[in-house]
């Protein structure tokens, strides 16, 4: 596997709900697949081919007392913010309940990883073929940047893409990442 990672920060400052974190993030992505489909998608090195899917099944790779697992949030573009939360809330309490059944497991198409659990900024997390993409979201902070022409003080959110370059290019990566960064500077 030919792993590359692209960095970003989102702006998050003007988020009406800062409660909202993985829904917001996955609805991001679902922006960041219609932008680039390349990371929606399987790869096969026997074949060398890439198998796109139309529908963003997404993978949420959580921590859970008994270890690391990727659940799968299937259809992730068709739901609300509100059914995203809901969802991922379960899949949470599944799994640190060890009550997911295996199809809740596997089928995802492109994954999401926290990395914020202590004081984080960047990494380069770990993509699992067959999949072509991972975006870790690392710990917000605040942070003085540049904001029409103004010095201020923003929350930002620091992005990571880890994508297999094998099938994707660094200008495909860069077309998904900008479109995540887009959607989570809205404000809802």
């Amino acid at each position: 596997v030919a792993l590359c990672t692209v960095m970003d920060d989102a702006d998050i400052h003007d988020w009406e709900s800062p409660r909202d974190f993985t829904p917001r993030l996955i609805r991001a992505m679902v922006a960041g697949v219609r932008a680039e489909p390349r990371l929606n998608g399987t790869f096969s090195a026997e074949t060398g081919v890439l198998s796109m899917s139309e529908d963003v099944h997404m993978g949420l790779a959580m921590e859970t007392p008994h270890g690391l697992i990727v659940a799968t949030i299937f259809n992730a573009g068709k739901l609300s913010l509100d059914e995203l939360r809901d969802e991922v809330a379960r899949l949470k309490k599944a799994g640190a309940d060890r009550t997911l059944k295996p199809g809740e497991v596997r089928g995802y198409t492109v994954t999401l990883s926290n990395i914020a659990g202590g004081s984080s900024r960047y990494a380069t997390p770990l993509m699992v073929p067959p999949t072509v993409g991972i975006l870790g979201s690392g710990a917000a902070r605040e942070e003085v940047v540049a904001v029409n022409g103004e010095i201020a003080i923003r929350r930002v959110l620091p992005l990571s893409l880890t994508f297999d370059h094998r099938c994707v290019a660094g200008a495909d990566a860069s077309r998904f990442l900008g479109a995540v960064v887009a959607d989570l500077k809205l404000a809802s």
